[in-house]
């Protein structure tokens, strides 16, 4: 941090990316007297276990004799994946709750494990099926 130009405002003397998420956090905080966390983009890991949930969730919808097309005025019986599950499903929901955000990579680690949690209510309340979020303790207990 640099010299203060008021009590609590100071001036960035080495402007970098992490600097300023660093002050905009402190003023976060100061502005809304929360303890709340300022929540990160989501993670890699996360990325990797929302394709994974999405993956194991269109084989159980698919195994349980569920059909894409449930639910949709043309009902035509099309497989679940991942990919059409995220489009068809996650993408309305995010762009629903998120409207300023257009892709998963916008979304923090709070907002992804919110879409997940609210999304898997709305399926397994419509088809019976659910899915856990992948976990390192369940992935190692898959690989067993």
């Amino acid at each position: 941090m640099g010299p203060t130009l008021a009590p609590g405002i100071a001036v960035l003397t080495e402007p970098s990316p992490e600097a300023a998420a660093a002050e905009i956090k402190a003023w976060y905080f100061k502005i809304n007297n929360e303890d709340a966390i300022v929540s990160e983009l989501r993670t890699s890991q996360q990325n990797k276990s929302l394709h994974l949930w999405l993956s194991r969730l269109a084989d159980e919808l698919n195994a349980s004799g569920q059909s894409l097309g449930d639910g949709i005025t043309i009902q035509v019986p099309v497989r679940f994946t991942g990919d059409n599950l995220k489009e068809n499903c996650l993408k309305p929901l995010m762009n629903a709750r998120h409207p300023d955000k257009t892709s998963t990579t916008e979304l923090t680690t709070i907002e992804i494990q919110d879409l997940y949690t609210e999304l898997d209510q709305i399926i397994s309340e419509r088809s019976g099926c659910h899915v856990e979020w992948p976990s390192e303790e369940s992935l190692a207990e898959a690989q067993r």
